[in-house]
């Protein structure tokens, strides 16, 4: 699945029309970055849970520290950043693609210039 699906395809730019200033190409790699690094952030998250598992027997003043590090950073890890900044992405997507589609719209039709009388 990819990280634009269900996002509105990207529209061509008609002839005559405005082209809308967005950095498509950049949006897509960057999305798919995105889309790659949640599930890794997943794994993370699952293998930290493993692994305290295996410090049952480890007491002191540098585990009470530890554990407080690693509730910060799964405090981070958990909150998906990742996932809101897709959200966002796939939003200014969508808003580009429609600002395309209306400056298409109003693009005027190649059958509709006139041509000067001499």
């Amino acid at each position: 699945m990819a990280w634009n699906d269900g996002c509105l395809p990207r529209p061509p730019i008609e002839e005559g029309a405005r082209a809308v200033a967005f950095p498509w190409d950049d949006a897509d790699a960057l999305g798919a970055a995105l889309a790659v690094a949640r599930p890794a952030v997943t794994a993370n998250l699952e293998a930290r849970a493993d692994t305290v598992a295996l410090l049952s027997d480890w007491e002191g003043g540098h585990r009470r520290e530890f554990d407080r590090e690693r509730s910060e950073h799964e405090a981070v890890l958990s909150a998906d950043e990742l996932g809101s900044a897709l959200a966002t992405l796939r939003r200014a997507w969508d808003d580009a693609a429609e600002l395309q589609a209306a400056a298409n719209a109003q693009a005027p039709s190649p059958g509709d210039a006139t041509t000067p009388t001499v």
